[in-house]
């Protein structure tokens, strides 16, 4: 989905319920703290006279705490008695002692907290999975989530890396065409979100990575380059999906460009079996003097397809295509692969293949 101006909703969720810190109607910037949550740790089995390589009815000897102790990650929990250097056993986290048996030392993990943060600029409209409340009003709330509200430009995209920033959007190259190369990314660009065009190189990536960039965005990505984007200490978004050196779609690298030298918030979410929520770059919409625009009742945009809708063809063989549908089919109809799906005759123009039937599920409003 590519909308250049939109009253957009996004939910941010803790992993588990907790605590929510702040109230409906309040405003809150990407950084902010909403939310805190206590995941429990779980059980380590650690098989201590294995590692030692002692009998198991030595495992007390050589254990350096017992029972019911409480112990840090680091900490030696076994010594063995070999000399001059005896090998030792270390916590692998902060937890508890719950048993000693069998060669066998079983740590309790003490439960972690985690920090739920906005991740984007806007109005609280209401919160999620929320529990009666009877403290005073500025107490933290019990609760799952938060649902934010804010006004911009969206686009979304086919593929992320999987992690989360924010930061000013730098559009580096001249059209959608352009490769993203190594020598467009200088000292600029140090705590942007970076726009290429259609594709970059493993080189491009270590670039970025020295520039301490907050995010790359680009057309496509090279297949062999997929884990090396994962273990990158910022986001990546791909528009379009792996391979070949297709421009970016000129929707999306327009909005892009309308936007640039704004500030931005990119959630790379990868997407998984279950969850169908798509990667994507989100760019408030701000007035002079830098301040959002005000969040008012308008509901959320919802694209609906419909017959003269513009849309972009999200798989092979004509992913990264635009066109307009022409026809709207409530049955399925066969597909070359022998299934059946409901779906639209979209016009691709002449150059690409005329007028074809593409799948709903291949298909995104722009």
């Amino acid at each position: 989905m590519v909308i250049s101006q939109a009253t957009i909703r996004r939910a941010r969720v803790l992993p588990t319920p907790g605590e929510i810190t702040i109230r409906v109607g309040q405003r809150v910037e990407p950084p902010d703290v909403i939310g805190r949550a206590a995941l429990p740790g779980g059980y380590r089995v650690i098989p201590i006279a294995r590692l030692l390589g002692v009998p198991e009815e030595r495992l007390a000897g050589v254990c350096t705490h017992r029972t019911g102790d409480s112990v840090k990650a680091g900490d030696v929990l076994a010594r063995g008695r070999s000399l001059p250097w005896p090998r030792v056993v270390r916590a692998p986290a902060d937890g508890v002692i719950t048993a000693l048996s069998e060669g066998r030392m079983i740590l309790e993990i003490a439960p972690q907290l985690v920090e739920l943060r906005a991740g984007l600029p806007g109005v609280v409209v209401s919160l999620i999975g929320e529990t009666r409340h009877t403290g005073a009003m500025s107490s933290p709330r019990q609760g799952q989530g938060v649902l934010i509200e804010t006004k911009g430009a969206l686009v979304q995209g086919a593929w992320g890396s999987g992690q989360e920033s924010y930061g000013l959007l730098k559009v580096m190259v001249a059209g959608p065409d352009e490769p993203l190369g190594p020598e467009a990314i200088d000292v600029s660009c140090h705590g942007c979100i970076v726009v290429g065009g259609s594709t970059l190189s493993e080189a491009t990536l270590r670039q970025a990575q020295q520039m301490q960039v907050r995010g790359l965005v680009v057309g496509n990505l090279p297949a062999d380059l997929r884990e090396a984007t994962m273990d990158l200490p910022f986001p990546v978004l791909v528009i379009d999906g792996y391979g070949g050196q297709r421009p970016m779609p000129s929707p999306v690298f327009e909005v892009l460009k309308a936007n640039n030298a704004h500030e931005a918030v990119l959630n790379a979410r990868c997407p998984g079996r279950w969850d169908a929520a798509q990667p994507e770059l989100i760019v408030p919409l701000t007035i002079a003097g830098g301040e959002q625009l005000p969040v008012d009742s308008d509901p959320p945009v919802d694209r609906q397809l419909a017959v003269g809708t513009r849309v972009r063809v999200l798989r092979a063989p004509y992913a990264g295509a635009i066109g307009t549908i022409k026809t709207l089919y409530e049955r399925p109809r066969p597909l070359p692969t022998g299934g059946r799906s409901p779906g639209a005759d979209v016009d691709l123009g002449s150059q690409k293949a005329g007028v074809v039937f593409i799948p709903y599920v291949n298909l995104q409003p722009i």
